[in-house]
């Protein structure tokens, strides 16, 4: 199996350490990856990236 895994935990944790509420550390998430996207399917290339179907 050929594919790349993104771990929502790891941002999630991540952003956890931000002294912000769930609501705004969600939506951060939901902009870092927005803004990752791009590079995520570049790096992985015909690849599948695990995990990423949770933000879209």
């Amino acid at each position: 199996m050929n594919r790349m895994t993104l771990k929502g935990e790891w941002l999630t944790n991540l952003l956890a350490l931000r002294e912000s509420g769930w609501k705004a550390r969600c939506m951060a998430e939901l902009a870092l990856i927005d803004d990752l996207l791009p590079y995520l399917q570049k790096q992985a290339g015909e690849r599948e990236i695990s995990g990423l179907n949770a933000y879209g």
